[in-house]
């Protein structure tokens, strides 16, 4: 979700992801959501590993799902904050 406020206010393709991964799946595009803010499994309760900062998240599903995937193309798209993550990618990478 992009904007809660405008997906509730307008519609859930202006305030949410939905459209752009629906497009990616009719391009038979490969899709990662990464979601930083989710600290807590909230199936097991446990702590998500390699969470404790929305940057650790980005690096690490950097490393085990898109470095080594068989990819060429990346698109990233990122909303608020996921900019930094990507930046700390960037960086690292």
């Amino acid at each position: 979700m992009w904007s809660r406020s405008v997906a509730i206010n307008e519609s859930f393709s202006l305030g949410t992801m939905l459209p752009l991964v629906d497009a990616a799946l009719k391009a038979n595009m490969a899709i990662l959501i990464m979601s930083p803010n989710q600290r807590i499994d909230e199936s097991t309760g446990q702590p998500v590993p390699e969470s404790s900062k929305n940057e650790v998240h980005a690096l690490c599903a950097w490393e085990t799902y898109v470095k080594p995937s068989k990819y060429k193309k990346l698109a990233i798209v990122a909303h608020s904050y996921g900019g930094k993550c990507v930046a700390a990618i960037c960086k690292t990478h």
